[in-house]
Parts: C-alpha cells; sequence; structure tokens
C-alpha cells in the first residue's frame, strides 16, 4: 500500500539480486495528490499528457512508488531522486554509474 510506510533498510543490493516490488495504483485522492508532491515537473508534465483523470492518477502514483523505494535503497529524498533518458527512452538514475 503506497499511502503507508515501507518497511525498508538501506542495504547494498547484491550483483546478482533482484527485487520485484508491486503497489496498488488506486489510492484515495488526498494520497494521491500528497504523492504528487515528490515528482518533479518533468513528470507533471508527462502525467498532464493522459486524456483519463484515472491513467493520470495512476502514473503519478506508480511513479511515486518508485521514487519511494529507491529513496529508501539509496538513503535519500524521494523528491531528490532524479532520472536521465537514453535515446530510445530508457530511464537511468542520474548521478550514478551502472553498478551503483
Amino acid at each position: 500500500m503506497i499511502h503507508g510506510r515501507i518497511a525498508l533498510t538501506r542495504r547494498a543490493l547484491r550483483e546478482d539480486e533482484v527485487q520485484v516490488w508491486s503497489a496498488s495504483l488506486t489510492v484515495p485522492p488526498a494520497a494521491s495528490a500528497r504523492l504528487g508532491a515528490t515528482l518533479t515537473e518533468d513528470e507533471h508534465g508527462r502525467a498532464n499528457r493522459f486524456v483519463f483523470d484515472q491513467h493520470r492518477a495512476r502514473f503519478v502514483v506508480a511513479r511515486a512508488f518508485l521514487r519511494d523505494v529507491l529513496a529508501r535503497l539509496l538513503d535519500r529524498a524521494p523528491a531528490s531522486i532524479r532520472f536521465r533518458y537514453e535515446a530510445a527512452g530508457k530511464p537511468r538514475l542520474d548521478g550514478h554509474a551502472e553498478g551503483d
């Protein structure tokens, strides 16, 4: 549940480790608004390109969930997470070398 707290401590992931996370993308409007506060201007722009409110809200929750998980693993604030995108649109953490 994204509007709850995730029990996660910072630790290095092993090179051969993969984590799979899931979250409900349906949250109360107040939670969606709070989660949206962690998104960047670019992400808000992407969200606003959705035609339907339901899809826009799900994008906001999904991106906020991603930011929350990464922030906890990196011991940073969710709003401080930055992404850069390769030519094909593949996202990378900005400021982190591959393997970090």
